[in-house]
């Protein structure tokens, strides 16, 4: 049986905050993902389907 030491348990407030890291952090991950996705889509398209949305080969990295 494991036993849980009470006295280093987690304050509310600490569990809030540790929380809210790990909902930051996952969201930076999603947002990553997104902008690596929209890159790759993006250097799929021929210049001439870039140059129809306004963009250029070049401000792909920008993006």
């Amino acid at each position: 049986m494991i036993e849980v030491n009470q006295s280093r348990a987690l304050s509310p407030r600490a569990f809030y905050i540790a929380y809210v890291a790990c909902l930051d952090a996952i969201d930076a991950v999603k947002h990553a993902y997104a902008r690596h996705k929209t890159k790759r889509e993006l250097e799929a398209l021929s210049d001439h389907e870039l140059a129809d949305i306004g963009l250029t080969r070049s401000m792909i990295d920008n993006i």
